[in-house]
């Protein structure tokens, strides 16, 4: 329900207008500063939450059954899009506050062999009625597929969860995040200059690990997917493309309904196009900026298409 309030939010042309702006200003310039822990890339919102999650949980009884379904990423490649598309399913709820949770990339909630904590607090994130057979709890938190240590805490907490990931060409995929998070000023450098700071990090010149110094490496897709491979079986996951959803969309849901076990309702899905988080670019990233970054990327796009058995050779064209 808040997240729908959100969404109505985001289309309204007087709080767009007058209201979001200085919001945001507060937001970004002052609350992000004062309560955020760049290292765990986690802010004030999902800290919130959290709080909440841990007082429910002390003041009513949970049931012990387990969040199953995770999207984990990429961030800007539909993943609220194919959020919205599975929680219209009956059997698939979401948190209670909306789409991401943000627990398994805080590491304060789990121990040194990541064992969570306190798995009554996460569960409390969720809605109390206990899920049934074939019933999913689904977290969608795109920073999870890179996230150090994610994957791994994922799988001690439930071995049987059911993982997606839906990927986009990275290099747009890079400059989308850019853009939000540009325009929300949570980050303030232009895109090229994040570029230069995230490649110093790379290439060892530099130490800084901020939010805004991930942009890029997350587009490494087939690195991180081997680290799951090793981690969880392969037919526990599902790898999807922003560009089929958005295309083949009866197609790709029908493919994950199929995997999760679940009946694929056409009255229910084929008459919705959900479109969520778009953005427009003021300006297209340099022509030589876009070439390095191909190159930067196309050994892993090369790698990506071995694992998934999809040509992407137009990822890495200008």
């Amino acid at each position: 329900m808040l997240a729908d309030f959100a969404d109505k939010l985001r289309t309204n042309y007087f709080f767009n207008k007058f209201l979001y702006p200085p919001l945001t200003y507060v937001r970004s310039r002052i609350l992000y500063r004062i309560f955020n822990n760049e290292s765990n890339n986690i802010n004030f919102r999902y800290k919130f939450q959290s709080l909440i999650a841990l007082l429910k949980s002390k003041l009513f009884l949970y049931p012990n059954d387990k969040v199953n379904l995770f999207i984990l990423g990429a961030a800007k490649s539909g993943t609220t899009s194919l959020q919205k598309y599975l929680t219209m399913h009956s059997k698939i709820l979401s948190p209670v506050y909306g789409k991401e949770c943000h627990y398994f990339d805080i590491d304060s909630f789990f121990n040194n062999s990541n064992e969570m904590k306190n798995q009554s607090q996460y569960r409390a994130i969720f809605p109390k009625e206990p899920i049934g057979d074939n019933e999913y709890f689904l977290d969608a938190t795109p920073n999870h597929y890179f996230y150090p240590n994610s994957i791994e805490r994922i799988y001690k907490y439930n071995p049987t969860a059911k993982l997606i990931l839906i990927l986009r060409n990275p290099v747009d995929r890079a400059y989308s995040f850019w853009n939000m998070q540009y325009k929300s000023k949570k980050i303030i450098h232009s895109f090229e200059k994040n570029v230069e700071l995230e490649f110093d990090l790379i290439n060892n010149k530099s130490k800084k690990h901020f939010r805004s110094l991930h942009i890029i490496r997350a587009g490494l897709y087939s690195h991180y997917i081997e680290k799951i491979y090793l981690i969880f079986p392969k037919e526990n996951v599902k790898i999807y493309f922003m560009e089929d959803l958005k295309n083949q969309k009866t197609t790709v849901l029908k493919n994950i309904f199929h995997f999760l076990n679940l009946k694929y309702d056409s009255e229910i899905f084929e008459e919705k196009n959900v479109k969520a988080n778009s953005r427009i670019y003021k300006k297209k990233i340099p022509v030589e900026l876009k070439r390095k970054l191909i190159n930067f990327y196309k050994q892993d796009i090369l790698n990506l298409e071995k694992l998934t058995n999809k040509k992407l050779d137009h990822w890495y064209e200008l």
